[in-house]
C-alpha cells in the first residue's frame, strides 16, 4: 500500500516517541491529507504537541483508547491506524497489572471494534520482543513458538496481535504487525539510557544499576524503524504479517553505562550494580531478534545498535 496516497491516516499514541517521529516523518515526506493524532497527552511531548498545531493538516484529539464512544468519532474516514499507544511505565506494570490490560488489551479491542464500526480496515501494530518471552539460547525468527511471554508488557502485546489476528480473518482487515528490538533516538521518553542519564543528572558520582549489567540486547533507532515499517508496507500482500525489526549486533547494559559517562563528560563515576542476571521480574537477559524477513525486502539498518545508542545519548544531553 501507498501509505502517501491516503486520505485520512489516525495514529494513537501519537504524541509518544515512535508516533511523534512517525509525524516528524510523515511530514518530510510531503503527506498533505488529514491527520488525527489520538493521544491522552501522559507525557505531554510539547514538540510534537507545537508541532502538530502549526500544520493545518493535523488534528490532536486529547482522549483515552478507553473511551470507545470518543474512538468511532475520531476514526470515521480513515484509511489506515497506526496503533502505537501502550503502557510507556513497564516498570510500573510490574506490580500493576491492569495498567497493561487497560492500556493495550482493552485499549486495542475497542480501537478494532470503532475500525469495524466505521469500515476502517488497515492496521499497523506496534508489537515487541516481549511475545517471544525469555529465549536467549538463539536468534529468535517470527515464526517461533510456542509464544510465552514473562511479563504483563509481553502478554499484553501478544493479546493485542492475536485480537488484530482475530479481526484480519472475521472480518476483511489488514494487519501489520511489528517487533521492534528496543527503540532508541530522538524524542525518547524513557528506556535504559534515559534513566542513567536521569540519575546521573541528579547525582553525578554515583549510578545504581538494576542486574549486573551483563544484559545483552539490540538497539535499533527510530528512523531505522520507520524506514522498515514504510518497506513492508511497500511489498507485503498477505492479510496479515509479522515482522522483527532490529540489528544484527547487541550491547550490554554495562556498555551503555560507560557511553552514558562518557557523553555527559564525568569522570570517578562509582557504578554500582546489581546480583540478578534481569534488572527487573519480567526482564529477559539476553535478546536477540532474527531479521531476515525484513532484510529480504531489501531494507537495512543505517546504523549499529552502539551507534543507536550512542546518538540517542547526545540527543538526550543536548
Amino acid at each position: 500500500m501507498n501509505l502517501l496516497e491516503s486520505k485520512k491516516i489516525f495514529i494513537t499514541g501519537g504524541l509518544g516517541f515512535i508516533g511523534g517521529n512517525l509525524i516528524k516523518h510523515l511530514t518530510k515526506l510531503g503527506y498533505k491529507n488529514k491527520i488525527v493524532v489520538y493521544d491522552n497527552n501522559s507525557i505531554n511531548n510539547t514538540e510534537i504537541i507545537e508541532l502538530c498545531n502549526w500544520m493545518e493538516n493535523i488534528e490532536i484529539v486529547y482522549a483515552d483508547l478507553l473511551d470507545s464512544e470518543k474512538i468511532n468519532n475520531c476514526i470515521s474516514g480513515s484509511d489506515v491506524v497506526f496503533h502505537l499507544a501502550a503502557n510507556s511505565d513497564i516498570s510500573n506494570g510490574v506490580f500493576n497489572p491492569d495498567i497493561d490490560f487497560k492500556n493495550t488489551v482493552v485499549a486495542t479491542q475497542n480501537l478494532l471494534q470503532a475500525m469495524l464500526a466505521e469500515n476502517v480496515k488497515t492496521i499497523i501494530f506496534s508489537s515487541g520482543s516481549g511475545v517471544y518471552g525469555d529465549i536467549s539460547d538463539r536468534y529468535i525468527e517470527e515464526d517461533c513458538g510456542p509464544l510465552t511471554p514473562v511479563s504483563h508488557y509481553g502478554a499484553s502485546k501478544l493479546c493485542a496481535e492475536s485480537m488484530i489476528a482475530s479481526f484480519v480473518f472475521m472480518h476483511g482487515f489488514k494487519g501489520f504487525v511489528f517487533r521492534f528490538a528496543n527503540v532508541v533516538g530522538d524524542g525518547q521518553t524513557h528506556g535504559v539510557a534515559y534513566d542513567f542519564i536521569k540519575r546521573l543528572k541528579e547525582n553525578p558520582a554515583t549510578l545504581s544499576v538494576l542486574g549486573n549489567g551483563y544484559q545483552k540486547k539490540s538497539y535499533i533507532h527510530v528512523t531505522d524503524v520507520l524506514a522498515g515499517i514504510f518497506e513492508v508496507l511497500n511489498f507485503e500482500t498477505k492479510p496479515i504479517s509479522y515482522y522483527n525489526i532490529a540489528t544484527n549486533d547487541l550491547i550490554t547494559v554495562r556498555e551503555i553505562a560507560d557511553i552514558v559517562v562518557n557523553e555527559m563528560q564525568l569522570t570517578n563515576v562509582k557504578i554500582e550494580y546489581g546480583n540478578t542476571d534481569f534488572g527487573w521480574k519480567g526482564d529477559v537477559p539476553i535478546i536477540m531478534l532474527d531479521s531476515r524477513r525484513i532484510r529480504n525486502l531489501g531494507w537495512l539498518n543505517q546504523y549499529s545498535t552502539y551507534q543507536a545508542v550512542v546518538a540517542s545519548v547526545k540527543s538526550m544531553i543536548h
